[in-house]
C-alpha cells in the first residue's frame, strides 16, 4: 500500500499518528471509497452506452449466477431505476449438470462441500423504461 504525501499531511490536520492502525484503516477506507467511484462511473458510462444515453425503451442484460453477477445486478437496478427503468422480464437459467465430473471422482466433490458438479448459470433481465409523466 503506498501513501502519499497528502495522505500524510492531512492525517496530521486529523490528529491522526501515520503508524496508528487507525490511520491505516482511514487510508485503506478513502483508497476504497475512491476505486467504488471510478468502477461506479464506469457502470454509469457502460449503462449509458447500452441504452443510448438512457432513451432505448428496452434494455436486455445478463448477469452471472455467482457473487460478482449478483453484486453487477443490484448496482445496475439501483441505476436503472434511477433513470425511469423497471424489471419487466426476469428469467434464470440453471446451468447444465457435469455428469463427468461427477462420475470421475466417485461422488467424492458432494462430500467435499463443493457445489462444482453444476456449470454456472445466467439471469436475463429486460429493463423497460417507463412513460415519464409531466
Amino acid at each position: 500500500m503506498a501513501v502519499n504525501k497528502e495522505d500524510i499531511v492531512s492525517s496530521y490536520t486529523a490528529g491522526l499518528n501515520p503508524f496508528s492502525q487507525a490511520y491505516r484503516d482511514a487510508v485503506r477506507q478513502e483508497q476504497a471509497d475512491k476505486l467504488a467511484a471510478t468502477s461506479d462511473k464506469q457502470a454509469i458510462k457502460d449503462l449509458e452506452k447500452a441504452t443510448r444515453n438512457w432513451t432505448l425503451p428496452l434494455v436486455m442484460r445478463s448477469y452471472d449466477s455467482n457473487a460478482k453477477g449478483e453484486r453487477q445486478f443490484a448496482s445496475e437496478s439501483v441505476l436503472f431505476t434511477e433513470h425511469g427503468y423497471d424489471a419487466s422480464n426476469l428469467s434464470e437459467q440453471g446451468g447444465h449438470l457435469h455428469a463427468g465430473r461427477l462420475l470421475l471422482t466417485g461422488g467424492l466433490s458432494i462430500f467435499a462441500g463443493k457445489r462444482g458438479i453444476r456449470a454456472g448459470g445466467k439471469r436475463t433481465v429486460t429493463w423497460k423504461k417507463l412513460p415519464t409523466t409531466s
